[in-house]
C-alpha cells in the first residue's frame, strides 16, 4: 500500500485530531475504520506531525497502516527519520514498538532506516542529543537478540525448524520423539 509525500495538513487529520481531543472512543473508532480505509495519508501526516497519541490511537484501531510505504518504497519508519522538523525518540520507538521489523525493512535504494538515516544525515534541525537516542533505539532494535524472534518469518516453516534443532544438537528423531 502506498502513502503520498505531502506537506500540508489533510483536513481528515485536523478532524480526526478534532475527534481524538473530544475523547469520543465511539466516534474516533468508527472514523478510523471508515474513513481512512478512504484516506491512508492520514496516519503518515500524523507521524509526520508527531502526533504521538494519535498515531498510538490509530495504530490500536488499525494496525495494519504501519504497513504502508511511499512511491521510493521508504516505509513509516525511513519518513519518520526524514522529518526533519519533528522527528523524535519516542516516536521511533511507538513505530518500532507495533513492527519491529520496520528496521530491517530496505527501500528502493536497498537502504535499511538506519542506513538510511545515516546517509542522510538524519537533520541538521534536530539536536545531537536527539539524534543519539534515535540512533540508539535504531540499533537496539536492529542487534537486541531478545526481539530477535520479532525479525523472523510469522510462521516458521518445518526446514526453518529441523535447522534449528540441527544447531541446538536436539536429536528428535526415533518413537515419540526418542533416540533409538
Amino acid at each position: 500500500m502506498s502513502i503520498k509525500d505531502t506537506k500540508e495538513t489533510p483536513d481528515s487529520l485536523k478532524f480526526l485530531q478534532y475527534l481524538y481531543a473530544k475523547g469520543n472512543e465511539e466516534n474516533l473508532k468508527f472514523y478510523i475504520s471508515v474513513n481512512l480505509k478512504q484516506n491512508k495519508d492520514v496516519f503518515y501526516q500524523a507521524v509526520m506531525s508527531n502526533k504521538k497519541q494519535l498515531v498510538k490511537k490509530i495504530l490500536s484501531y488499525a494496525p495494519e497502516y504501519i504497513n504502508y510505504t511511499n512511491s521510493e518504497g521508504h516505509n513509516i519508519l525511513h519518513m519518520a527519520l526524514k522529518n526533519k522538523a519533528k522527528a523524535d525518540a519516542e516516536m521511533i520507538e511507538i513505530l518500532l514498538q507495533n513492527k519491529p521489523k520496520l528496521i530491517t525493512e530496505k527501500n528502493k535504494e536497498n537502504l535499511t532506516p538506519l542506513m538510511f538515516g545515516e546517509k542522510y544525515g538524519f537533520s541538521e534541525v534536530l539536536s545531537k542529543k536527539e539524534i543519539d537516542k534515535i540512533k540508539v533505539i535504531l540499533k537496539d532494535y536492529e542487534r537486541d537478540a531478545i526481539r530477535y524472534d520479532s525479525y523472523l518469518p510469522d510462521s516458521p516453516n518445518e526446514k526453518m525448524v529441523d535447522f534449528e534443532d540441527e544447531l541446538l544438537g536436539n536429536d528428535l528423531g526415533g518413537i515419540n520423539g526418542t533416540t533409538t
